[in-house]
């Protein structure tokens, strides 16, 4: 009958919408963990030129001390 058909159509659309919202948010996740990352390798970056810097003034200051 036309009402069977309009409630299984109706099951469908929200099917689809249920796969869409569920497709958003493997978007965001996958989009969270990538800035995650990201931030990660730049405080990494950040921590090895502050040693290497802090390594090469100390060795400066060594050899203009002489000691």
């Amino acid at each position: 009958t036309q009402q069977q058909q309009q409630q299984q159509q109706q099951q469908q659309q929200q099917q689809q919408q249920q796969q869409q919202q569920q497709q958003q948010q493997q978007q965001q996740q996958q989009q969270q963990q990538q800035q995650q990352q990201q931030q990660q390798q730049q405080h990494n970056l950040l921590l090895r030129t502050l040693y290497l810097r802090y390594h090469t003034i100390h060795t400066l200051l060594r050899s203009t001390q002489g000691g």
